[in-house]
């Protein structure tokens, strides 16, 4: 079996001669004599800056070390070595990798592989751009210090005159890390390898053009990037094709765009491009002529302050910034140019996000959506519970629960569709909610988006009967 660490040079042996050094940030705590990780996420650049530069001020507590630096590429052995060594000889110091056990060190970090899109590079590390990892995760700091202990230093933090809201706070302020728990931090390290080639906020349809913006770090080569492009109608593909980019500014500097003029058809409503790197898929971008809502005049409308749906299309696929609030407003917009009647009502954890009426109100839709995996936060579970609730206060409607998530159904783990479906509960996944888009766009009747939902009920052999009021 291929380890965890040569995954991670597999995935970025083509790209390993554009990288120029390794940006090092080290957050250790001290335990008794020793330095013990609590983040330390190494960054694989382009560029070889002449000085390494925080964005803030380190704070000055001697039971924390902060440093960071760049280093030539050629160290980063030195750092897929620290899951076989458990430490890590920074400057002066020997900063420990392993599990804390009683009163000393146990083993060293397990390493975990990832292979993040765009999107969920942002979503998990803070990174905007495609990225493989090499991490890994220990829980050094509770089983050393203690909650006291942990008390302590966060006290102090916050009392800093530059005060950080926790020791979460303090390694997503210096490394980066996103997902370090507040109630509960951990000790995180992290090797990244972002390829830095993705799409920019120019990209749109304008008239019968497609106008593409690629950016790029320079470092990596333009010679190497190319676009496919798929236009299609509400019902099929209408043409494929790949082409080249061209050098627009930047070739000497720091950053480098790149762009593209493709012929839209006539017959097209939208065209799905893909940004290729070395042969190898770095971002996706959807985009709809202004007409694809014509045929629904309540898209038309939204059209008129939202160009191009822009932000609508963002919020479906769970991309702004806050992508979990920005997805309920989306589906909620869609439900709504299905034609049912919704109401929002998730404005705290004890309710669900969305109530949605169609044809008869003896059927009402009880919606939570998830930008993430459907159990995480136990989210099923308390929608099920909220669910079950509904269900026993109403006496003339007939609640249906609805988990919709921006995941494709191949994504979600296996024991949280047996929890949705134990619990009767519907998942719209990524590739429901495209189908749901198509018919809006078609100007489909909600008469057709409620045999769309019952073929997906019956899919998942969920015990629903018919949702359309005229079936028996």
């Amino acid at each position: 079996m291929v380890g965890k660490d040569q995954q991670f040079l597999d995935a970025i042996h083509k790209l390993i001669d554009d990288y120029q050094a390794v940006e090092v940030v080290v957050i250790a705590f001290r335990w008794g004599s020793s330095w013990v990780n609590l983040s330390t996420r190494a960054m694989l650049s382009t560029q070889m800056p002449k000085r390494f530069r925080f964005m803030a001020a380190p704070p000055d507590l001697p039971d924390l070390f902060i440093d960071g630096d760049f280093l030539p590429i050629r160290e980063i052995q030195r750092f897929i070595g620290v899951f076989g060594t458990g430490a890590l000889k920074w400057k002066d110091n020997d900063i420990i990798y392993r599990r804390v056990e009683g009163s000393g060190f146990g083993g060293t970090y397990s390493p975990s592989f990832g292979n993040h899109t765009r999107q969920w590079s942002q979503r998990l590390l803070g990174v905007d751009t495609r990225c493989f990892v090499l991490s890994g995760t220990e829980s050094a700091i509770q089983a050393s210090l203690g909650h006291e202990g942990v008390q302590i230093l966060e006290s102090k933090l916050a009392s800093l005159k530059m005060p950080f809201d926790g020791i979460a706070d303090l390694v997503r302020t210096f490394t980066g890390y996103q997902r370090m728990q507040t109630a509960s931090p951990y000790s995180s390290y992290e090797l990244v390898a972002p390829v830095w080639v993705r799409f920019g906020p120019n990209c749109a349809i304008k008239s019968a053009r497609i106008y593409v913006e690629v950016l790029m770090r320079s470092g990596h080569n333009p010679g190497n990037v190319s676009l496919g492009v798929i236009q299609k109608d509400s019902n099929r593909i209408l043409a494929r094709g790949r082409h080249r980019l061209n050098v627009k500014t930047g070739r000497e500097t720091e950053q480098i765009t790149l762009a593209q003029e493709i012929p839209f058809l006539r017959a097209a409503d939208r065209v799905t491009l893909f940004l290729s790197y070395q042969g190898d898929r770095v971002d996706q971008l959807e985009l709809h002529r202004n007409r694809v809502s014509g045929a629904n005049p309540r898209m038309s409308v939204l059209a008129s302050v939202d160009p191009n749906l822009k932000s609508f299309g963002e919020g479906l696929r769970g991309e702004l910034i806050k992508p979990g609030r920005g997805f309920e407003r989306s589906f909620l917009a869609l439900l709504s140019f299905l034609g049912f009647s919704c109401i929002h009502v998730g404005t705290d954890q004890n309710s669900p996000d969305i109530l949605a009426w169609a044809l008869s109100p003896a059927v009402v839709f009880v919606v939570e959506c998830t930008t993430d995996q459907p159990d995480l936060r136990n989210k099923a579970t308390k929608f099920a519970s909220r669910l079950r609730h509904v269900r026993s206060v109403s006496r003339t409607s007939e609640p249906v629960g609805v988990m919709a998530a921006t995941l494709s159904k191949e994504e979600v783990n296996p024991a949280d569709l047996e929890r949705l479906k134990s619990d009767s509960i519907l998942l719209v996944d990524s590739n429901g909610l495209g189908q749901l888009l198509q018919l809006a766009e078609r100007g489909g009747s909600v008469g057709e988006a409620l045999e769309l939902l019952e073929e997906f009920a019956s899919s998942q052999s969920l015990p629903y009967r018919k949702f359309t009021p005229w079936a028996e």
